[in-house]
This record gives C-alpha cells, structure tokens and sequence, in this order.
C-alpha cells in the first residue's frame, strides 16, 4: 500500500501561523504514522519527551491522532501519541461505545524531532491478530494543539462545520 499524505485543515478557520502535514503506511499488521508541525510552534505547548508509557486523555494536551475501522463494521480502533512519548491505542465496538485498550500489539517505536520552528513525530507498531491490508477500511488523521494560554486548535482532513468529532465515521476518508 501506498503512503496516505495530507495537510490538515485547522477547524479556526483564521488560523495561518501553523501547517500541520500528516501520513501513514499500512502494510499488513504493521501502522507507520508520521506528523510534522512547521510554523510558529513556540506559541503551543509541546513538553519534553517523557518516559514512554500508555497514558489515558491524552486529548488535554497536544497530540496526534489516527482513527480507522476495517470493513463496513461498526467497530473502528483510535491511536492516541503526545510528544512526550506517552501513547495508547483504543478499540470501540461502536460511536463512542464500548472503549477498550488494545493489548495484542506490540510495543510502538516513537520519535520525536523537535526544531525551532518545527517538529515532527513517528509512530509504528504491529497489530498481532489483526491484519489491516487488503481489506476497505475508513480513516482519520487528527492533531490537537493546545497553545500557551490552554485553548485547543483541532485539525483533521476536512475541515467540517458544526461541533468538532474525531470519532464521527461521516467525516472520514475511505479506501477500497
């Protein structure tokens, strides 16, 4: 499978100091994601690597998203990576229904490079009994930034009217 590349569109719609470009990679268990921030950085906050551990909410502060479900199932998977390293994966049965830790994966390779106006993320790991390829499956890429003064600047693929959801299949992108 090709790499999936896009430019996220921020849901402020009058936000130009920032350029939020993600991708990823699927080839058969294994997920390669990739974010890279480039502009005004210094106005957001983004601590320092941590530890790498599983951590819940990492929603409160910045962070990188990748929602997808395989087939026409409701069920769909939410992987959740800080640059502080700290990350975790979830698996749902439905809307925001029935949330679980996935545990048969292995541990994530993480990478953060930061610059001075710029900073960037990689993420792989391998789903062990479930194989993504070959398979139609529906997406989302999502970046929540939370800048100095603790407000939340959300970006996704398409830029959608109305209360921002990341969990909303309707706002997804789908591959055969």
């Amino acid at each position: 499978m090709k790499k999936n590349y896009y430019i996220l569109k921020n849901h402020e719609k009058n936000m130009a100091n920032i350029t939020v470009e993600a991708s990823f990679l699927i080839r058969n268990q294994t997920i390669q994601l990739e974010y890279k921030i480039e502009g005004e950085i210094a106005k957001y906050n983004f601590p320092q690597e941590s530890q790498q551990k599983r951590v819940h909410e990492l929603w409160r502060k910045s962070c990188f998203e990748f929602f997808f479900s395989i087939g026409d199932s409701d069920e769909y998977y939410e992987i959740n990576i800080s640059p502080t390293t700290e990350w975790n994966i979830y698996h749902f049965n439905s809307y925001r229904e029935g949330m679980k830790e996935v545990t048969d994966i292995s541990i994530p390779s993480i990478n953060v490079h930061r610059g001075k106006e710029s900073i960037s993320l990689s993420f792989e790991v391998q789903f062990l009994a479930q194989e993504i390829v070959n398979k139609p499956f529906s997406y989302n890429l999502a970046t929540i930034l939370l800048n100095n003064s603790s407000l939340r600047y959300f970006f996704t693929i398409h830029r959608k009217d109305g209360d921002v959801d990341f969990h909303n299949k309707g706002k997804w992108e789908t591959k055969n």
